[in-house]
């Protein structure tokens, strides 16, 4: 049965550009479908968004500036009407605000999406069906009182295969001198206070292997939410480089191939696994990211990369080793 689904995404932070993981997440999704089903997207937000501009699938921007909820409800609301979809699926909270009460209205099925991060710490919103990405989110949800009677999928993300961006990563040597480096370690992130942490936490490793004699550099690829956060990070340490141009973090996974090591997240950590680089972890208690190997593969992956195993040294070996 082919059936219309329509993919719902918002920005609500005038600062933000509608780009970020879960985007890509929703256009991975939304890609493996479309040759089955009628795929359509809705983004909701301040202005167009970023990371939906240049797919080939079907893409409705609902925009208000000051993103009025009434004059927002009131276009979805037509746009629903005009092309009928069977479900409606969301990949963030403000998004799925819009869906429960259409779906309530217009008796559509309605879905959320969560991709991956931590645990809800004080409010998560209901949902008949929640699709997790984490074993960790699954098991948390799975035994809220809250969610007893909710669908739960677990359906761990997906990435496409990485078409590398050659003439990008070629325009990004001819900014950052890479050839006085032996290594490039890549964080692909947005630089703001949500990620605040993790990247001081990749500083100070980074520090740490220049301080033991690693030829190292560290690049920040990423859109610049607080520009105190970025000056505190250039300010740490030499060799730091962010970069925040448009043309570089729009689909930066293409570039993630200039890095010998990757730093990551999420998504970002999968993009990097799928080119087999060397791949960080941050950790949620402890000075250092980790290393994924082999032996901790499992619990990385079950409980949303924290893990209370320090491997700086190991990573330190490899590098002065060269055996990549």
């Amino acid at each position: 049965m082919i059936m219309k689904i329509l993919y719902l995404i918002s920005t609500v932070n005038s600062e933000k550009e509608g780009i970020g993981g879960h985007y890509y997440s929703l256009l991975t999704t939304a890609e493996a479908l479309t040759g089955i089903h009628n795929v359509r997207i809705i983004h909701i937000g301040h202005s167009k968004s970023i990371a939906l501009k240049d797919t080939a699938l079907k893409v409705d921007e609902i925009n208000s500036p000051s993103f009025i909820v009434y004059n927002l409800y009131k276009d979805l609301i037509s746009n629903i009407k005009e092309n009928k979809p069977d479900v409606i699926h969301s990949f963030d909270i403000p998004s799925h605000f819009f869906a429960r009460i259409i779906s309530e209205a217009y008796k559509i099925p309605n879905i959320l999406t969560k991709c991956g991060g931590e645990n809800p710490k004080i409010y998560f919103p209901f949902a008949h069906n929640l699709i997790l990405f984490s074993k960790e989110n699954e098991t948390y949800f799975a035994n809220a009182h809250k969610f007893r009677k909710t669908e739960i999928h677990l359906i761990p993300n997906r990435v496409n295969k990485i078409k590398v961006d050659n003439e990008r990563i070629s325009e990004l040597k001819k900014i950052v001198d890479f050839t006085k480096y032996e290594y490039i370690i890549l964080r692909i992130t947005r630089i703001g206070i949500y990620y605040k942490s993790v990247n001081i936490q990749l500083v100070r490793f980074f520090k740490e292997l220049r301080k033991r004699d690693i030829n190292c550099c560290l690049l920040f690829i990423g859109t610049i939410e607080d520009i105190d956060i970025k000056d505190s990070l250039l300010k740490e340490a030499e060799h730091i480089y962010v970069i925040n141009e448009q043309k570089f973090t729009t689909n930066a996974k293409a570039l993630i191939d200039i890095a010998d090591i990757v730093h990551g997240t999420g998504r970002s950590f999968m993009e990097a696994s799928s080119l087999s680089k060397i791949l960080l972890v941050p950790t949620a208690n402890l000075k250092y990211p980790v290393l994924f190997k082999k032996e901790n593969c499992m619990d990385i992956l079950s409980q949303n990369i924290k893990m209370p195993v320090n491997l700086y040294k190991y990573i330190m070996k490899l590098c002065k080793k060269s055996t990549y």
